[in-house]
């Protein structure tokens, strides 16, 4: 069944979608469909900063698991995703942090064109101003009073003590620590929904599509000409006049150029999928961002978050929170962390370090018993990298993820490193009266073999995969410099799968920057 026909189809309503999805529909006379797999973002859950976590696997995640990772002793990775509308954005821990001016120059080895610092940044100062943050010096703060634990400002005293210097709250990158810049307002996510999406959703020439999930994109001759999708177990076909734009991530966006026929033949086509357009690297060049924490038991008597658990707590800060938006609630527990270049060559960190107030084990699964604090380092720049590959050939199974996450020991080792930083930092001063043990690992290390093993048992996606659609003019890339999909027409892809190599930092804004600097091309 035929809708209609659009100017624009954006597929994915996350991040980049929705930025893109106000940007397009500004001229009234184009017409703009954002279509999406997932419902609405409307849920106490979703608007609540604490409760990220329980989110995860139910009805508004997409719940990905990867292979067993050799790396990680076998185990499969969970690997959550926004199934609503906001994407991660509505999922996510809500820590907004710029990239790296030299993130951007790493870009240029694949020869990509137009993102030097100096371009990118107006892009970046505009998502930041949508978002309601305000700037000095270029950098970007918040007028708001954000949730601070006061074990959190020990943690950034800690560090103090360690060596590092502190940093004011803003969204560039410096190396020490800080409480982080968080996409939080009057108490309550604000994530690219309620910036980009709700304020504009009156209008007339941008249609809002739900629970549709896609099949796969029409191409006629190297041209795409609409989409595929199910809705209410329906299949029904979007025609486009101008382009589609995959904002569906970097696990979805590189599935559905494969279920399309487009990507490598010798993938394709032992699932029956007809090659369209062979293009070898989709798919190619996962990376992501690793993170693993230590534990420590709290001396009795001393609270953190993990209150949030027990009964009476958890019922007095839901009422406050009810009454005026304050209180632990407002956490989003990933309260502060650290940037640090391990071997002080370059401006540009190599590890990044976050701490919650709580304990905070395997993506919140694990809940010891109460209470304690979590931090740890996150490696950067893994020199791993892994795959998105086809299950089958049906659009409803998931892709086959494969990070292969501590493939290269060189990850392993800087994370060593980063471990012994952490258990530096727990030794301070200023926890002497605060923290009573290590609880994870549940023994002291004596060998870099014990961090090695405690690694690979309790290493953790920090969700920010990316590369999977390069962009890159050599032939590893997917797309070019202009976000277009090489060798097809009508077909550009904007989100973090087109991150050339990963960032210094969590990925929400520059996929804000990325879909800015898209539309101000396009418009």
């Amino acid at each position: 069944m035929i809708l209609k026909s659009f100017d624009y189809i954006i597929v994915g309503a996350g991040s980049a979608g929705c930025v893109l999805a106000n940007r397009l529909s500004e001229n009234p006379v184009i017409k703009v469909a954002l279509i999406e797999a997932g419902g609405l973002d409307r849920h106490f859950l979703v608007q609540t900063p604490a409760a990220f976590s329980k989110l995860f696997k139910t009805k508004r995640d997409w719940a990905f698991e990867t292979t067993p990772q050799v790396g990680l002793n076998k185990q499969k990775m969970f690997s959550p995703r926004g199934k609503m509308l906001g994407g991660c954005s509505s999922m996510n821990a809500m820590i907004y942090t710029r990239p790296h001016p030299l993130d951007m120059e790493a870009w240029r080895k694949f020869g990509v064109q137009g993102f030097e610092w100096e371009t990118c940044l107006p892009y970046l100062i505009q998502a930041e101003q949508q978002m309601g943050f305000y700037h000095e010096d270029t950098s970007a703060y918040s007028n708001e009073t954000m949730y601070i634990h006061p074990l959190t400002e020990q943690f950034v005293q800690a560090t103090h003590e360690f060596g590092w210097p502190i940093n004011k709250s803003s969204s560039s990158i410096q190396r020490g620590s800080q409480f982080f810049l968080k996409n939080i307002r009057n108490g309550k996510r604000f994530s690219v929904v309620d910036a980009y999406l709700r304020p504009i959703s009156d209008r007339k020439n941008l249609s809002i599509i739900n629970h549709s999930q896609i099949s796969k994109l029409l191409v006629n001759k190297h041209e795409v000409t609409g989409i595929e999708f199910f809705q209410n177990k329906k299949l029904n076909q979007l025609h486009c006049n101008r382009e589609i734009i995959l904002c569906a991530g970097a696990f979805q966006s590189p599935h559905l150029l494969m279920l399309s026929g487009i990507g490598n033949s010798l993938e394709l086509e032992p699932h029956g999928i007809q090659t369209i357009l062979d293009l070898k690297p989709v798919g190619n060049h996962l990376k992501d961002h690793l993170i693993c924490g230590m534990a420590f038991r709290l001396k009795k008597g001393i609270q953190s978050l993990d209150s949030l658990n027990q009964l009476v707590p958890a019922v007095s800060s839901l009422v406050q929170y009810l009454r005026n938006n304050t209180g632990p609630l407002c956490s989003n527990i990933a309260e502060a962390g650290a940037f640090i270049n391990t071997k002080a060559t370059s401006d540009r960190p190599d590890l990044e370090f976050h701490f919650g107030p709580a304990f905070f084990i395997q993506h919140g699964f694990i809940q010891p018993k109460p209470h304690g604090i979590s931090f740890g380092p996150t490696l950067l720049h893994p020199k791993s990298e892994g795959t998105i590959q086809l299950q089958s050939n049906n659009p409803l199974d998931a892709p086959v993820i494969n990070p292969n996450y501590y493939q290269d020991e060189s990850d392993l080792q800087l994370m060593v490193e980063g471990l012994k930083i952490t258990r530096e930092i727990s030794k301070q001063k200023v926890w002497e009266q605060t923290i009573d043990a290590l609880e994870f690992p549940a023994y002291e290390a004596k060998s870099d073999d014990d961090y090695m093993s405690h690694l690979r048992q309790y290493s953790q996606t920090l969700y920010h995969p990316t590369g999977t659609c390069r962009m890159s003019a050599l032939e590893d890339g997917v797309v070019d410099s202009e976000f277009k999909v090489k060798g097809i027409s009508n077909l550009r892809i904007a989100d973090a799968s087109v991150i050339p190599t990963t960032i210094s930092s969590n990925t929400q804004a520059t996929v804000f920057m990325l879909a800015e600097k898209l539309a101000a091309q396009m418009v």
